[in-house]
């Protein structure tokens, strides 16, 4: 069975953090006030005593694009001028072309052609031809 956590806004854990600092409340007597396992009243505990929030840390995500208009318009000149460039020549040009510090990585160069160029690249597939002494041949 997959295992569940509770959420608790920051005013809940504003008022356990009163209560064990405060009022001087063990974790076992918060936890049995506000109905939370003791782990989790630990756990809060010690987020505030290491980072002085109450609430979790931000998480990832909205961050700045890697790639800006320039490195698309490139792409895109690049993929005009050579449609069955693969991905991999195309990543490692366009580090070397805007010398990118840190390098842009090739997972960001593939989602940026499919999203942000609205490319679509096909892998060339070979045509095998009838089989000749047993075996199939490349058209």
């Amino acid at each position: 069975m997959p295992r569940t956590y509770n959420k608790i806004d920051a005013v809940q854990r504003q008022k356990i953090i009163e209560s064990v600092y405060n009022e001087h409340l063990t974790f076992a007597e918060t936890a049995r006030r506000y109905g939370f396992p003791q782990s989790t009243i630990r756990s809060i505990a010690r987020k505030f005593e290491k980072d002085g929030l109450f609430d979790n840390k931000p998480r990832g995500g909205n961050r700045l694009p890697v790639l800006n208009d320039k490195h698309i318009s490139w792409i895109k000149e690049q993929l005009d001028a050579h449609p069955d460039k693969p991905i991999r020549e195309l990543h490692q040009e366009l580090n070397r072309y805007f010398q990118n510090n840190p390098p842009v990585s090739i997972s960001c160069v593939s989602r940026a052609v499919r999203k942000q160029a609205k490319y679509t690249l096909k892998l060339r597939t070979c045509v095998l031809g009838p089989k000749r002494h047993g075996k199939r041949h490349i058209h």
